[in-house]
């Protein structure tokens, strides 16, 4: 199936997937490799959910922007959130 025919969320998925095969690789070959990946994606509950999974289960840490209104007072604990070119963030 061609890649034009999946979501973006899903796209963005699949190139995760793949960039985690290709960062095992680079550890079984013995070279280090930072684990991050920054993602522009859609950003729904259970992608969110997903993506959280994705980092415990594979050693990641994955930094993701979302456009939304976010209450500053219900930041969770190593969330950040950028507004007027100030960095807020909640000590973790």
């Amino acid at each position: 199936r061609p890649m034009s025919g999946y979501s973006e969320t899903q796209r963005n998925i699949l190139s995760i997937l793949m960039q985690i095969h290709l960062l095992d690789e680079k550890k079984k070959k013995g070279d280090d490799a930072l684990r991050f990946l920054f993602i522009e994606a859609p950003m729904d509950s259970a992608t969110k959910n997903m993506l959280i999974d994705y980092q415990k289960k594979y050693d990641l840490q994955l930094l993701c922007t979302m456009t939304c209104d976010v209450d500053l007072d219900t930041l969770k604990e190593g969330e950040i959130a950028i507004e007027n070119g100030y960095l807020i963030s909640k000590k973790v």
